[in-house]
């Protein structure tokens, strides 16, 4: 994939990268969902696991919260030669922001997602199977007698509260993950 370099674009590039790194790194937070590892996905490729702290950092320290140099705001004073009725002619502020979007950075998340997105499908096909043969040994009068899925709109109320957790257990991952 290659970056567009159209000038008109830039704010909108900016906000769908950051975008794009937020929701990468979320997938390795955890909370309410179950979360990627990426010592799991990524240990063995010192180049990835190094590229992977990068865009963890720059989420948690430049884009989310702000706490480093990469965005800074210097004050200033303009000050009038000897003899003006103002020594100070004016106050300043010189605000910088590092753009952090270049190609290679662009490839590397392509590549750290490609990558988590791969373990997931192997993962997501292994519960599947592991599911399979859990409920092929269920008699199939308890498999009708089970509830159905059901998919609901959220209301208003439930953006103020935290999800809960799927009801459902999962065997391999937690497990998988424990045996570290």
């Amino acid at each position: 994939m290659e970056l567009s370099k159209a000038a008109d674009s830039s704010i909108v590039q900016r906000a769908l990268w950051h975008a794009a790194i937020v929701n990468y790194i979320k997938c390795f937070g955890g909370g309410v969902r179950t979360d990627l590892d990426a010592d799991l996905i990524y240990g063995g490729n010192a180049l990835a696991m190094e590229a992977y702290r990068y865009f963890r950092e720059l989420r948690n320290k430049h884009i989310a919260h702000d706490v480093n140099a990469y965005a800074q705001c210097t004050p200033g004073a303009v000050v009038n030669k000897e003899g003006h009725q103002y020594k100070v002619a004016k106050i300043l502020c010189t605000s910088t922001f590092a753009e952090t979007i270049q190609q290679d950075s662009f490839d590397n998340l392509h590549n750290l997602i490609a990558d988590a997105r791969k373990a997931v499908e192997i993962e997501f096909d292994n519960l599947c199977a592991e599911l399979t043969t859990e409920l092929e040994a269920k008699p199939h009068a308890e498999l009708l007698a089970s509830d159905s899925v059901t998919c609901g709109v959220p209301t208003l109320q439930e953006l103020f509260r935290q999800r809960k957790a799927a009801a459902l257990s999962q065997p391999g991952r937690n497990a998988r993950k424990k045996k570290r």
